[in-house]
């Protein structure tokens, strides 16, 4: 144990030398050939062999953590190469992890370059392969075959295919030797092998690491080489530096050069990150960049492969970087072995990389796999990805950064990148893409001035790092931002909860429900896929560990949140705007500062000059296979080493040095407590007026413009985070000044401790979460329907106080908050309380209420409290009053899966023989944001009660029955349907049989909800049902106006179609001020359907010709029969006269266009007279309406109607069809209804679904 914790806190524990080994001879790699698309006819310098590692130093047990032979493949990912005196390259470094047994990770480096082999086997070994492989060649018993390369052509087409900037293939090279394929003659060439020096390091020091190697594989190559010099500095590499203090950097002597490493003070930094992200970025380019990122957020698979090494390590430390304070808790191998690629086909998450020297067509057969093809520069993503909350935002920060804190390097990544974007708009030439091209020119203008700026720093180290704190900055601000209130959201199961001993059984740890319901609606689809995954549930769990176990969670997600509450409040304000991320100096300071103290200067050890003989035997640019024995750690370290504290350069001080001084304790006195407190209250309450105004403010819209308020910046606000914040605020309001700490809501504490409290409420108390509260229409308790049942529980408001009606409905609200067993914290239940005494606007009233409870606030709170200071809290319940001006959905719109308790009223005529009857009634309810089932009505039920999936503002019904039994036909006046969550009323005017003998024979209507206004009182309803029991003004459907009946003249039809057609158009453009649905406007009262029954029954002459029941939809039959006789006789006559074939080759051409018209109308008549039996004449009137205006053809269908034979047969000369005058205004006024899209309302499109 204490040799493996003195090795982690030395900065290098394992050096490696890897390569060809003559002991073991060559054994070809053949995973590596079938990954290169080499065969066995390949020459023996264009394959690989299998790598072997010759010397680890030290060399002791602790080496069986690693897999030598997966070692070794890191060391030298191409395994084994060779070639001639005609290919000599670079040394180049490539990082690599590696992963211990017991999860922990080390950092390796790996510096790849040739080295002349001078064993002269293997050269005569390589000699004899090659003559047998070019003898073979000449005499033809190798066929040459071309190797097969997929190119990114070939490559199927989506989509999801993004493409990577093109510039930086010729960038960032890295571990790749394109060695030279032509032959070898040991007599004239010499054979040069690959070769490995690697270092293992405890932390990701790539910049250091990168820099010891290079200075080691300098040294190897110097003329004056000396061996024992080497063995001084590795022997002082691995035992003699240390890590840096956070905070703080050391230095030391590197063969030559001088290497200095520092680490992060955490949590006032950010963790150690060693690569630039500014080449991440331009090799993605920013957009793709923040895409990937998203794919990761969602535990999407991430597949990367490049040929090149350094780009996977680069590419895959990126993306699990800058997701923190998350961490990617699934599959991570930035470079993964090809003996393992049997792993790409695991069911789970991950992020592996994956070395490839050409294009795989197999990886783009991986529909759900998120593919980031570097070389070939294309970036595949899952299908359906959710957008990344304010990407766009995001992007254009990201770039302002770059090109303020990148340099040079950063305008021209993103000079490179616009080129390349106005390359391909430049394809399209048409003017759509005209203001891009021009703003993409503006921009490239400017980065060639940032270019030519010789004022502008270079791409530094130091540069490149504070780039790399920017930019990691920005994303955890971004975290912060849409995290901030998470705390609040945290479910704690080991704790009792208050009188919810039945949903204290569940696995889950965070309110996703609550959450969810305060978030903008464009950021729902991320944020909703984004909690449930592993990565988010393991940060919600790590919080809940620390909480319970009393630690402290000190990290710099949570250092920066507890920064950005102490600056905002514990209430940050919510703002659907994007708020880029401004304090960089504080953490630049602190980059500055931890490179600039050097806390310790270790200098060379010095070397033992006793050994001259070694110095013979060693050989310019060969690395020499040293003794493992003089790198053992011995008892009595004799090491020469000297260790400088602080910098010889400067004078830093030395915190342990300095003297602690005891500064005493303020005593603070009752007056500074007092003061403090009240500027807390006064806080508190600027906050409630400033959050109560801008809230009225957002909901008047237009209308504030007319105060005076004409700088809002409210554009785009929601309401939903409005309302988030003033829940943020009351629980702060609730939560000061408490005798004891509330774990979780303070304002939900309050009002069990209230409920309990009260005695005038005592026998309508239950358990919270197991029943709801229900105020019945009438007397009776309605009927639960019994397959859409929950425990019910039944109460009546008391009538003879009002104050005694307000504490039964604030418990109501409680009972069916807690029903929504989505919720699953005291915080969401607070919540969705508050939300929904908003939307009942009794929030106010029942905040004051509560606060009337004098005992109980001296009870819970201090004499200083909010709640306790009079003039105060009644100017807070002022504010809040003010709300009730303006109607919220707060509840409505935040619950969307919730399920929620309706009632419903039926009333049927008083008229003899139609109170009741004996068929099987059903009815299917529609809503703003879902639809019912059918739902059954046992026979004699006219009030009854049913749980359904939140349907938003109810729109429509429909109603019917199965026509059974002796008295089927019923008439119904009206219906009703509270909501008995919020309140809301719904009155759905009928007036109309269901019956198939009596008026038009309809079994089925379909009703349009008319919304009672406000929330109503009992008083209200109570003359609400009054009034529902007689018969409606108008009946739904409308009458068709038949012989006998009152018709309006000609001019008063006029004018209600103009108004229904006006009012169309302006709930289009969102510019009506009534709040009613587009099947209000189409079917309900003075709507549309309403308009034109009363056009086709003006001059309607049926009573003289056919009798008094004839009706407009006869007419439509009518015209329908005559076009289908012409038709037929038209084609009988052709028949006889031209052949078949004749008559189909120009069927097609030769048909007019109003006989296609005639044609398409006529059939989706006999479509609904045929299918709809159901139906009667005045519904398939108004289904056969509502379709015209859907598919944009009203207009052209009247038009065609007026030229029908069937409309002077039964039209008289004065009427819509028959004058000229009245006829154009028609169809002009009907053409406005063209370019508006209606849709067609769910219930009434079940019609012509057989049943």
């Amino acid at each position: 144990m204490a040799t493996t914790e003195q090795a982690n806190n030395r900065l290098v524990q394992y050096f490696l030398v890897s390569g060809l080994d003559a002991n073991f001879g060559l054994e070809a790699d053949e995973v590596v050939h079938s990954l290169d698309f080499t065969t066995d006819d390949s020459s023996p310098l264009d394959k690989s062999y299998k790598p072997r590692i010759l010397r680890h130093y030290p060399d002791m047990t602790q080496w069986s953590h690693f897999n030598p032979e997966a070692l070794s493949r890191l060391c030298l990912p191409n395994g084994l190469r060779f070639s001639n005196n005609k290919s000599r390259y670079p040394p180049c470094v490539h990082p690599f992890v590696l992963t211990k047994e017991d999860g922990t990770k080390s950092c390796g480096y790996s510096l790849v370059y040739l080295e002349e082999v001078k064993d002269m086997n293997i050269c005569h070994a390589l000699h004899t392969l090659q003559k047998m492989h070019t003898t073979e060649t000449e005499c033809g018993t190798i066929k040459k075959t071309e190797r097969i390369r997929p190119s990114s052509v070939g490559r199927p087409n989506n989509t999801r295919s993004r493409s990577l900037p093109r510039h930086y293939t010729t960038r960032l090279s890295g571990s790749n030797l394109e060695l030279s394929s032509s032959s070898y003659d040991h007599r004239k060439d010499t054979l040069y092998a690959t070769k490995s020096l690697s270092i293992v390091c405890s932390r990701p020091v790539t910049h250091a690491a990168t820099q010891v190697l290079h200075s080691i594989h300098k040294f190897i190559n110097r003329t004056d080489f000396d061996v024992t010099v080497l063995e001084s500095f590795l022997y002082n590499l691995l035992y003699d530096i240390p890590l840096p203090s956070p905070g703080r950097s050391i230095r030391f002597w590197a063969l030559g050069e001088v290497v200095s490493v520092s680490l992060p003070k955490v949590p006032d930094e950010l963790p150690l990150f060693d690569y630039p992200l500014i080449q991440f970025f331009d090799l993605l380019g920013v957009e793709n960049a923040v895409k990937l990122l998203t794919c990761v957020l969602l535990e999407h698979q991430i597949l990367v492969f490049s040929n090149d090494c350094q780009k996977l390590m680069l590419v895959c430390e990126s993306i699990v970087t800058l997701i923190n304070p998350f961490q990617w808790p699934h599959v991570y191998v930035p470079i993964l072995p090809p003996t393992l690629e049997n792993f790409l086909d695991a069911p789970v998450p991950y992020v592996m990389g994956l070395l490839r020297r050409t294009h795989d067509m197999n990886l783009y057969s991986r529909a759900s796999v998120c593919i980031v093809d570097i070389d070939s520069g294309e970036l595949d993503l899952p299908e359906e990805l959710p957008e990344f909350p304010y990407e766009k935002e995001l992007r254009d920060e990201l770039e302002t950064v770059i090109m303020e804190y990148g340099g040079k390097e950063g305008a021209s990544m993103l000079k490179s990148q616009a080129s390349e974007q106005l390359e391909q708009l430049n394809v399209n030439t048409h003017s759509s893409v005209d203001a891009t091209v021009e703003r993409l020119n503006q921009i490239i203008q400017q980065f060639e001035t940032l270019q030519s700026n010789d004022k502008l720093s270079g791409s530094s180290y130091e540069d490149h790092m504070r780039l790399n704190t920017v930019i990691r900055e920005i994303f955890i601000h971004r975290f912060l931002h849409m995290f901030h209130s998470f705390e609040h959201f945290v479910i704690f199961t080991s704790e009792e909860e208050v009188n919810l001993s039945g949903q204290i059984d569940t696995p889950q740890n965070f309110d996703k429900i609550s959450f969810l319901s305060e978030q903008i609606q464009a950021h729902l689809g991320f944020l909703a896929s984004f909690l449930e995954t592993q990565m988010f549930s393991s940060f919600i769990d790590d919080h809940v560990q620390a909480v319970a176990g009393g630690v402290g969670v000190e990290t710099s997600f949570y250092r920066r949140l507890s920064r950005l509450k102490s600056e905002f409040g514990e209430s940050l304000v919510r703002t659907p705007t994007y708020d880029p991320c401004t304090e960089f100096n504080p953490v630049l300071s602190l980059l500055s500062n931890r490179t600039s103290k050097i806390e310790l200067t270790i200098s060379p050890q010095k070397p033992n000059h006793r050994t001259e003989s070694k110095k013979k035997g060693v050989e310019i640019g060969i690395f020499p296979l040293l003794d493992p024995v003089k790198f053992r750690r011995k008892d009595t370290d004799n090491s020469t080493a000297v260790f400088i504290r602080g910098d010889r350069r400067s004078r830093v001080l030395d915190v342990n040095l300095v003297p602690s001084q005891n500064i005493p304790m303020l005593t603070p006195s009752q007056a500074s407590i007092a003061e403090t407190n009240w500027k807390f209250v006064t806080q508190l309450l600027k906050e409630t007026k400033q959050k109560t105004k801008r809230i009225l403010l957002e909901k008047l819209g237009s209308e504030s413009v007319e105060w005076g308020h004409k700088n809002l910046g409210f554009s785009g606000t929601e309401e939903n985070m409005l309302v988030g914040s003033l829940c943020d605020l009351l629980e702060r309001i609730w939560a000061h000044g408490l005798h004891a700490r509330q774990r979780k809501s303070a304002l939900w504490c309050f009002l069990v401790k209230y409920v309990h409290h009260n005695d005038k409420i005592h026998k309508l108390k239950g358990s919270l979460g197991s029943q709801a509260f229900c105020v019945p229409l009438i007397s009776s308790k309605p009927y639960l329907l019994p397959d859409h049942s929950r425990p019910v529980q039944v109460g009546i408001l008391p009538p003879w106080t009002a104050e005694g009606a307000t504490d039964v409905n604030i418990l109501a609200i409680m009972h069916n908050v807690t029903t929504i067993h989505e919720i699953k914290t005291e915080i969401g239940y607070s919540r969705a309380w508050i939300r929904l005494a908003l939307e009942q606007k009794v929030l106010a009233s029942h905040l004051a209420a509560m606060l009337k409870d004098i005992p109980l606030l001296r009870t819970m709170y201090r004499r200083y409290a909010f709640l306790r200071c009079d003039d105060e809290k009644e100017q807070t319940m002022y504010y809040l009053q003010d709300l009730n001006a303006v109607d919220f959905s707060c509840f409505t719109n935040a619950y969307f899966n919730s399920h929620i308790l309706y009632q419903v009223l039926i009333f049927p005529s008083q008229k003899s023989g139609s109170s009741l009857s004996s068929a099987n009634i059903w009815m299917h309810v529609v809503g703003s944001h879902a639809e019912t089932d059918y739902l059954l009505i046992p026979r004699g039920i006219i009030h009854f009660s049913f749980w359904t999936k939140n349907l938003g503002v109810i729109t429509s019904l429909r109603i019917g029955h199965d026509n059974s039994g002796l008295t089927p036909n019923w008439l119904i006046e009206h219906i009703m349907i509270k909501n008995e969550f919020t309140g809301h009323c719904y009155k759905f005017s009928c007036g109309r049989w269901l019956g198939k003998n009596i008026d038009d024979g309809s079994i089925e209507r379909y009703l349009v909800a008319t919304q009672v206004p406000g929330v109503p009182s009992v008083r209200e309803i109570q003359k609400a049902v009054k009034e529902c029991a007689g018969p409606p003004a108008i009946a739904s459907p409308a009458l068709s106006v038949r012989s006998g009946g009152q018709s309006l003249d000609d001019v008063d039809t006029q004018t209600m179609l103009g108004e229904a057609i006006n009012r169309l158009i302006k709930h289009h453009h969102k510019s009506l001020k009534e709040r009613v649905s587009w099947a209000q406007l189409m079917c309900g009262e003075q709507g549309l359907v309403h308009s034109l029954i009363q056009v086709f029954s003006f001059g309607f002459k049926s009573a003289r010709l056919f009798g008094r029941n004839l009706t407009v939809w006869d007419f439509f039959l009518k015209v329908t029969f005559d076009f289908n006789q012409s038709q037929g006789g038209h084609q009988n006559q052709t028949s006889t006269q031209e052949s078949p074939k004749r008559t189909a080759g120009r069927q097609s051409s030769t048909v007019p266009r109003t006989t296609q018209l005639r044609r398409m109308y006529t059939k989706l008549i006999t479509r609904i007279e045929t299918t709809c039996t159901k139906l009667g004449k005045d519904d398939k009137f108004q289904l056969f309406v509502c379709l015209a205006v859907h598919d944009r053809l009203l207009q052209r269908i009247v038009a065609d109607l007026t030229k029908a034979v069937a409309a002077i047969q039964l039209y008289e000369e004065a009427s819509f069809l028959r004058d000229p005058t009245l006829a154009g205004f028609i169809t002009h006024v009907l053409d406005a209804l063209t370019p508006i899209e209606v849709p067609v309302d769910p219930a009434m499109k079940k019609s012509l679904e057989l049943r």
